[in-house]
């Protein structure tokens, strides 16, 4: 039996498609008539041997299927925790990463402040040096002579 087939069943009857529906798109899909019929035997609860001992005519007539239903219906309850789960823990990262994102900002705009007064602080000793270099050159005259005196 194609497991396809069987895979496409499930995933319709999960997303509320009805059999009927789902057989038909699979007959226009091209796959093989005996193949459908045989997966919808299997979720049924009918093996594909005793298929062949029933008339085509009977498969046909699909009762609609109600335990396979309820099955795969608590296997898609069971799993909405999980999805939930997942999506709490991608919340979770991506706040996490966005801290991150504020952390570096921050510690980005620390070294800029720093930097800058690093740059302010030079800026204020090089002003200083240059007016004691101006200083010593126009009094020149009156520092050596209170040196040598």
């Amino acid at each position: 039996m194609n497991q396809d087939i069987l895979g496409a069943f499930k995933s319709a009857i999960v997303r509320g498609y009805s059999i009927e529906i789902t057989r038909q798109t699979l007959i226009n899909s091209g796959y093989p008539l005996q193949e459908i019929d045989e997966a919808i035997q299997v979720l049924n609860g009918i093996q594909p041997q005793e298929l062949q001992s029933q008339p085509t005519q009977q498969v046909q007539k699909i009762q609609p299927i109600q335990q396979p239903i309820k099955s795969i219906q608590q296997q898609v309850q069971f799993m909405q925790p999980i999805q939930q789960q997942q999506n709490f823990s991608q919340k979770n990262i991506q706040k996490v990463s966005a801290y991150e994102n504020v952390a570096q900002k921050q510690q980005k705009s620390m070294k800029e402040k720093g930097s800058k007064i690093f740059i302010i602080t030079l800026i204020v000793l090089l002003a200083i040096l240059l007016g004691a270099l101006i200083a010593v050159l126009i009094f020149k005259e009156q520092l050596v002579g209170m040196f040598s005196g």
